[in-house]
C-alpha cells in the first residue's frame, strides 16, 4: 500500500468517528485572526480546522471530513495533493497546513504549489513533527514519511519561495517506542476507539494544541530546546 492509500484509509476511518471541532478551540486561531485572512485555504484539516470554516477553502484526502466541513458552510474539496492545487495563481491571502507536510512524499512540490496560489507578500502557517529521534511505529501508522531536521528548514523554505519569520515549539506528548507499537495496533484494528480517545484528549483544557503559542524570531542558530521538541509551528512569508 502506497503512502496516499495509507493516509486515505487511516484518516477517512479516523474522521468518520471524530467530532468536528470549532476553530476557536485551538491556540492557532488567535494568530490566524490577527493576520490578513479575507480568503483562506487550509490543507488537511480533517475534522479539526483552525481557520474560520464558513466561506473558506479546504482540501482534504477524506470525503468524510470534506462532507462535515461543507455542512458547516465551507468550500471544501477532496484532494490527495498529487499534482497541482485546484486554484489559480495569487488566489489566497493565507494558507495553513498543520500536521500535513510529513505525510507528503513530494513535499517540495507541494510547497511550490502553495507558494503559487498565495498572493505576493502573503503568509503561510505550518506545523509538522521534527527530530527523527522521536520516530517510532506510531509515525508509520499515522502515515508519516519523515520527521524534519530543524537545521535543514531554512534551506527547504528558501528553495521553495518562502522566508521563515517566526516559530514556536509545540510540546506534543509523543509516545515511547513501546507505546507507539500499541497505538499503531489500535489505529489499525480500532480506528473508532483512537478517534474517540483523541477527541477526548483534545477537549482537555491543558491539551498541547490548546496552549498559547509563544512565537519567537527565527534564526538559523536555534536554541537547544528545539532539538528536544516533537513539533514545530512556523510563520512563513512569501519571498
Amino acid at each position: 500500500m502506497n503512502t496516499v492509500d495509507t493516509n486515505f484509509k487511516h484518516y477517512n476511518a479516523l474522521w468518520a468517528s471524530s467530532y468536528l471541532f470549532s476553530p476557536s478551540h485551538w491556540a492557532h486561531y488567535s494568530i490566524i485572526l490577527a493576520l490578513p485572512h479575507k480568503r483562506c485555504l487550509e490543507i488537511g484539516p480533517g475534522t479539526k480546522p483552525k481557520i474560520p470554516v464558513k466561506d473558506n477553502y479546504f482540501l482534504d484526502i477524506s470525503p468524510v471530513a470534506v462532507d462535515k466541513l461543507n455542512r458547516k458552510g465551507a468550500i471544501a474539496k477532496v484532494s490527495d495533493l498529487q499534482g497541482s492545487l485546484p486554484f489559480s495563481d495569487n488566489f489566497f491571502d493565507l494558507v495553513c497546513a498543520f500536521e500535513l507536510l510529513e505525510h507528503v512524499p513530494a513535499d517540495k512540490e507541494l510547497l511550490i504549489e502553495i507558494r503559487r496560489v498565495l498572493k505576493k507578500g502573503s503568509i503561510c502557517l505550518l506545523s509538522f513533527p521534527i527530530n527523527m529521534k522521536f520516530w517510532n511505529d506510531f509515525d508509520k501508522a499515522a502515515g508519516h514519511v519523515r520527521r524534519y531536521d530543524p537545521d535543514k528548514l531554512s534551506q527547504l523554505f528558501e528553495d521553495t519561495g518562502f522566508s521563515i519569520i517566526q516559530y514556536a515549539t509545540i510540546q506534543s506528548p509523543w509516545p515511547s517506542k513501546f507505546a507507539g507499537k500499541l497505538l499503531s495496533m489500535l489505529s489499525k484494528y480500532s480506528p473508532k476507539l483512537v478517534a474517540v480517545l483523541q477527541d477526548f484528549l483534545d477537549l482537555l483544557p491543558n491539551a498541547s494544541l490548546r496552549k498559547p503559542l509563544s512565537l519567537k524570531r527565527w534564526s538559523k542558530k536555534l536554541p537547544p530546546g528545539v532539538y528536544n521538541s516533537s513539533t514545530i509551528f512556523l510563520l512563513l512569508k512569501v519571498s
